[in-house]
């Protein structure tokens, strides 16, 4: 049974939600806008009512640490407990959900984040509106929103391609394929092995097949047959998922390498326009 190398050497591309996927649409449809501004902002206010931020709240951004949820007082004084616990839990998801989505597509090299808008706040701000502070976000995230809020977003052709061809890589499509041949290739192979018991056997005169002794041999010899079968199959099975694995490995490394990469071609660009 023959297996590509590019089996072995495909790189892994993880799942991405609906949300994940109509934001990454929406990147790319700024990006492709001329005269568009491609930050988070953008992105957030062009979604429907209920996929953009809530009109009650704003993201203030002081700095790495000091970032926060304000909720207008008028709102805050009219709900209870168990609903704000709601809010909390259905906005720090929405941030977390999208910068860790730019943190991956960063780190993969299908997105590039730079520059610093020195942006103070997400969402619109009222004037003559009291606001309160509502500590919901966790220590850890405060700073990769800060980071992304106030970066412009440029989208890679590879992104965009992977969004055309519903956020299948080139590798997952050409492996799915080559698993299809595989397969084909063996229910070809297993019928073959079929036909040649099973025609034998009905090939056999009356007298041969009304012979008690000879039609309990022919059930023993294919219940071993198809034990024996049972046991091939579980092989190829712990075969493809041994390479399975091992790709996963491999991909792992390249990934690891070129993210490593990308961090030293980023650090040179800051350290050449530093020396300017």
């Amino acid at each position: 049974m023959r297996v590509s190398a590019a089996l072995c050497a495909r790189k892994i591309m993880r799942t991405f939600s609906k949300i994940e996927q109509t934001i990454i649409a929406r990147m790319i449809e700024l990006d492709e806008k001329s005269g568009s501004l491609n930050v988070l902002g953008n992105v957030f206010d062009s979604f429907s009512n209920e996929l953009r931020l809530p009109d009650y709240c704003y993201i203030k951004v002081a700095s790495e640490t000091d970032v926060s949820i304000q909720i207008k007082k008028e709102v805050i004084e009219k709900i209870d407990p168990s609903t704000l616990r709601v809010i909390d839990d259905e906005l720090s998801k929405f941030l977390i959900t999208t910068v860790k989505l730019f943190e991956y597509l960063e780190n993969n090299g299908l997105a590039y984040f730079l520059g610093d808008l020195n942006v103070e706040s997400l969402g619109q701000v009222w004037a003559d509106t009291e606001y309160v502070t509502c500590e919901f976000l966790e220590e850890e995230s405060k700073s990769l929103i800060y980071k992304y809020i106030r970066k412009k977003i440029y989208v890679t052709e590879e992104l965009k391609e992977l969004a055309h061809n519903d956020f299948k890589s080139k590798e997952d499509i050409k492996w799915n394929r080559e698993l299809f041949y595989t397969r084909a290739a063996l229910a070809v192979t297993f019928l073959g092995l079929m036909a040649s018991i099973l025609v034998p056997v009905f090939s056999t005169s009356k007298i041969e097949i009304k012979n008690p002794t000879q039609v309990h041999n022919i059930e023993n010899e294919l219940k071993k047959i198809t034990s024996d079968l049972r046991v091939i199959s579980s092989s190829l099975n712990d075969m493809s998922a041994s390479i399975a694995e091992k790709g996963n490995n491999i991909s792992k490394a390249i990934r690891e390498i070129k993210c490593e990469i990308e961090s030293m071609k980023i650090n040179k660009t800051k350290q050449a326009r530093i020396e300017k």
